[in-house]
């Protein structure tokens, strides 16, 4: 590496605020320049993401007094890799480690062996992927003067994607849908059961080339609506949805093309990685009262009482996207809940019996298709619209380690059709699995959407995030997401999160013998609660209420005394 007069050592704590990376996000293996200002100590120098130390080998250092470029690479090895989704990466000298409290997230990690989603944001003809994609990064890498954005490849980077690159097979092109929803106010409930049933076998009908040579495996075109809201056109829902698998995904130099698209293409096509998941299981006891029955304890901790024992959720239609099909069948018998969407499915009857419940089946397992997530989306939103004095809540039991753009679009479209939308915070299993560290972030989409100020809150709808509390106070469950676990010798720390729920409600249940615990089963809590704060304000369809974040423990009668927002 490069040697300069040596630098004062605190200004290397300060890089992960002060540098850029190119490009912004990168699968493991993959190369990244980070530019700093300013000359700096090539000496030593280490790179972390997260906590996970990129390969010394892969660390290159050239510095200049006006603009100083440092090279690596994302560890590869599936036991080194860095956790998945918004982290921190900072640049240090060999004495310092990553503070245990990371500042702001300046890069994301794509994860490995994942399917890629794509939408086309444009119905006019095919899209030739191969062409418009992989030749257009081709021909711009080998380009003397790249264009903005591009500025700062380094030779490791060209040569880096040129092989892969040239090792990448065809993808086929990719046709518009053809899909025109029909929806009236006036749909009955099995018509509203049929034609949200209908997105599996919409997405099993488009296989895009051989069974022998199938890069892209599922394609669906999403429900369109208008939006409720004067002058918003809606990001995603009406546009044409593809799955780019796994093997294809795995051939290419995923950041750069997904670089390349965001700042080339942003008019043509819509990227992101399919990372969504059920909240799985905690092996922690429980700690409810013996002998005490799980609805009753919830119930007397929530304020169940008053004028909330008069009302049911009549009139308010519940969607819960999950493991739970509309005939009742539950695809989770490889999670660690078994029947996770049936038992959510439960929750909300028991709190507010008089709704409209609606199962969608878009997880299988611990796995989630985040294509069907999307469609589900926008079906629900389309239905809203057609019914817009007809409260609508979505139940969102399920997260997603990385940002994606094309959830984030359907989200706004949905809420922007007035529906409100109850995510699940996350649990801290998803921390420990990855053996994550203080260092590290513990990413959940969309809950972490609440806090984010480049997600653009809409006039209508709503999107909260729950916590998980002991079943008989607001005290938190050691499960969720960036708690501490005293007495886990190898894991005690909580990983950082980068918000704190919108509200927090009993998430601990016992079925059949079995403790059921986590933030998926506060989440229907409040839904339910929902339900019925909407079924009280009926001039107020389309407009929800506020928490406070990290600071409200769900009270059904406070909530039901909440006036309609303006």
């Amino acid at each position: 590496m490069r040697r300069i007069i040596p630098f004062l050592p605190w200004l290397f704590a300060s890089f992960s605020q002060a540098l850029t990376l190119h490009p912004a996000q990168a699968g493991p293996g993959e190369p990244v320049v980070a530019v700093v200002n300013g000359a700096v100590n090539c000496e030593g120098l280490r790179v972390f993401i997260g906590s996970r130390k990129a390969p010394a080998d892969s660390i290159t250092c050239d510095s200049r007094i006006g603009q100083s470029r440092i090279g690596f690479a994302l560890p590869e090895s599936p036991k080194l890799e860095a956790a998945p989704g918004l982290q921190v990466v900072s640049i240090l000298q060999k004495d310092q480690r990553p503070p245990d409290q990371p500042g702001t997230p300046n890069f994301a990690v794509l994860p490995p062996r994942k399917a890629y989603l794509l939408l086309r944001q444009d119905r006019q003809g095919n899209f030739d992927f191969n062409g418009e994609v992989i030749q257009g990064l081709s021909n711009l890498i080998k380009a003397t003067n790249p264009p903005k954005g591009f500025e700062y490849l380094t030779s490791v980077q060209r040569a880096y994607i040129t092989a892969k690159l040239n090792q990448s097979k065809l993808i086929p092109q990719l046709p518009p849908l053809d899909f025109t929803p029909e929806l009236n106010p006036g749909l009955s409930l099995p018509q509203i059961r049929e034609y949200l049933e209908r997105g599996s076998q919409r997405n099993s009908a488009h296989l895009i080339s051989p069974p022998s040579q199938v890069f892209v495996n599922r394609a669906a075109p999403t429900a369109a609506f208008k939006s409720q809201v004067s002058g918003y056109n809606n990001q995603v829902c009406g546009k044409d949805l593809y799955v780019l698998d796994r093997v294809a995904a795995e051939s290419l130099p995923i950041g750069a093309v997904l670089e390349y698209i965001r700042l080339r293409l942003p008019a043509k096509l819509l990227t992101a990685p399919d990372t969504m998941g059920v909240p799985p299981a905690s092996s922690e006891p429980s700690r409810m009262p013996s002998g005490t029955s799980s609805f009753q304890t919830v119930l007397s901790a929530t304020g169940w009482s008053g004028s909330a024992s008069t009302l049911n959720g009549a009139g308010v239609r519940v969607f819960i996207l999950d493991t739970l099909d509309g005939k009742g069948n539950d695809s989770a018998a490889g999670a660690t809940f078994l029947g996770h969407g049936r038992w959510i499915n439960e929750i909300i009857k028991v709190f507010a019996g008089g709704t409209e419940t609606f199962a969608v089946q878009v997880c299988s397992g611990r796995e989630c298709q985040a294509d069907r997530v999307v469609t589900a989306l926008c079906d629900i939103g389309a239905l809203s619209a057609a019914a817009p004095r007809i409260p609508h809540l979505i139940n969102f039991s399920m997260a997603a380690t990385n940002d994606n753009p094309i959830l984030r679009g359907a989200l706004q479209d949905v809420m922007n059709a007035g529906v409100a939308v109850v995510a699940a915070f996350g649990n801290n299993d998803r921390c420990l699995q990855a053996a994550l560290r203080p260092s590290d972030f513990c990413n959940a989409l969309p809950a972490d959407l609440t806090s984010d100020n480049t997600f653009r809150k809409p006039k209508l709808g709503a999107l909260y995030s729950v916590g998980a509390a002991q079943q008989n106070n607001a005290a938190t469950l050691r499960v969720q997401r960036g708690e501490r676990l005293p007495g886990n010798t190898a894991y005690p720390w909580g990983s950082a999160t980068v918000t704190r729920p919108s509200i927090s409600a009993p998430g601990s249940y016992i079925w059949d013998g079995t403790t059921y615990q986590g933030t998926s089963f506060a989440t229907p809590v409040v839904t339910a609660a929902l339900a019925l704060w909407a079924q009280k304000h009926t001039d107020c369809v389309g407009r929800w209420p506020t928490f406070t974040p990290g600071q409200t423990f769900l009270n059904i009668e406070t909530l039901l005394q909440a006036p309609c927002p303006q």
